[in-house]
């Protein structure tokens, strides 16, 4: 009796899971709200930048090189009000994760070109979830810290 009482349970189980998790409207609505929009769009100064700081969660940081001479960041998000805030202060640039736990689908990436004549001393990147991308960027000194990321590099 208790065997088959389990493993109608089980098929029940089973059939909610499948039902839920693996329909493919599911995976579309999920799609369509990860889906990014450009956020933000801003030139900063680098005359007294000598650091950068990135500290995020889930963002995709994508960093390339400029023939302008300010910091150029691109702001693309599913959330206009989880994107990252941005600031100068202390020399530092930097780049911080507002999102700490969220349950619900987020998407962002973070792109920053910096000038190619840029001297910064140090870049530190810390990111959980999201992708890392350093593109023809160098620096003195360079620390990257990550959880289950992907770092590319050229």
């Amino acid at each position: 009796m208790k065997t088959k009482n389990l493993f109608a349970l089980f098929a029940l189980f089973g059939t909610l899971f499948t039902s839920c998790v693996y329909n493919p409207n599911t995976k579309e609505r999920i799609e369509e709200n990860l889906e990014e929009t450009l956020i933000e769009e801003k030139s900063y100064s680098t005359e007294e930048v000598e650091y950068i700081s990135i500290d995020c969660i889930y963002e995709d940081i994508k960093i390339n090189t400029t023939e302008k001479s300010e910091i150029f960041v691109q702001l693309m998000s599913n959330n206009p009000s989880k994107i990252p805030e941005i600031k100068i202060e202390n020399n530092t640039f930097s780049v911080t994760s507002k999102v700490k736990n969220e349950i619900h689908p987020l998407s962002c990436t973070v792109y920053i070109s910096l000038p190619k004549d840029f001297n910064q001393k140090d870049i530190k990147i810390k990111n959980i979830s999201g992708e890392i991308t350093i593109k023809d960027c160098t620096s003195e000194n360079m620390y990257l810290s990550t959880v289950c990321v992907s770092i590319n590099t050229e």
